[in-house]
């Protein structure tokens, strides 16, 4: 079994028009892409996470890189 890589990075994509609601208008969305290789095979996720809950890429990412060992 080869060695497991794992990529994590933040984009933010911008929206065809802005999006309005209660709380404000967003022009853009903030992605966490993952990208999980091994032995010639890829897997590949994205999450936005839920801004109510207190997540953001931001958090989302430090998670991920403080158990990148276990993963």
């Amino acid at each position: 079994m080869g060695r497991r890589r794992l990529a994590i990075a933040i984009e933010r994509r911008p929206l065809c028009r802005p999006f309005k609601i209660s709380r404000g208008v967003r022009t853009e969305v903030p992605v966490l892409n993952l990208r999980l290789e091994q032995d010639g095979c890829t897997g590949r996720g994205a999450s936005t996470g839920v801004t109510y809950r207190g997540e953001s890429v931001e958090t989302m990412k430090r998670q991920l890189e403080d158990c990148r060992s276990a993963i």
